[in-house]
């Protein structure tokens, strides 16, 4: 993979968008995220979320990213962090792996009952998103889908909500999640994903 990574228009819109709001914290909701709404500033981190007691699962967004190199490849802003991974690092392990291990999603699946939320924090230094899938996919960098093996792109990234976009900082905080399944992932770096199990009690 070449160590400058080549965004689409759209990505780029996307990410500029994102990077030059200031971390916000919204209410999200998993299984229609059409359904979104700007929840204010604050962390309700492991707390109920103040409506009806619901439990909450904490879930971080995470990265390496070295400003430096990253902020000289992909414009400045790109990575606000203070990260260890060069570009070159983070394209050699993704070249080797199809993934990269410092971006992720902490934790990658978990179980709860119904009524759990989940409560996200972009703890990197790159902006990413949640966003709710059916089916885990490609995202919008069509370089990173392929040197990843996600060359099939979710339907959602394809038509991706800005309001799943979460920059570094940002915070979302879900509504109660059903019994079921539940699939997240980032649109950006497509392995970054999580599964949540929803059982009934």
């Amino acid at each position: 993979m070449l160590t400058r990574i080549a965004l689409p228009t759209i990505a780029v819109v996307v990410l500029a968008a994102a990077c030059s709001e200031s971390p916000t914290s919204r209410t999200l909701s998993p299984a229609n995220t059409a359904g979104l709404r700007d929840k204010g500033p604050g962390n309700s981190e492991n707390e109920d979320n103040g409506d009806n007691g619901d439990r909450v699962q904490t879930l971080r967004l995470r990265d390496d990213c070295d400003p430096t190199s990253f902020n000289a490849a992909l414009g400045a802003g790109a990575c606000v962090g203070n990260g260890g991974t060069t570009l070159a690092e983070f394209n050699a392990e993704l070249a080797i792996n199809h993934f990269v291990g410092a971006w992720k999603m902490n934790p990658d699946h978990f179980g709860g009952v119904a009524g759990t939320v989940i409560d996200v924090t972009n703890r990197g230094g790159e902006t990413h998103t949640f966003t709710p899938v059916v089916a885990f996919g490609g995202g919008i960098v069509p370089s990173l889908n392929q040197a990843s093996g996600n060359t099939t792109v979710a339907p959602e990234c394809a038509n991706l909500n800005p309001q799943t976009i979460v920059p570094s900082g940002g915070h979302l905080h879900g509504s109660p999640l059903a019994v079921g399944t539940h699939r997240f992932q980032c649109c950006i770096h497509p392995w970054m994903r999580t599964t949540a199990t929803i059982s009934a009690s």
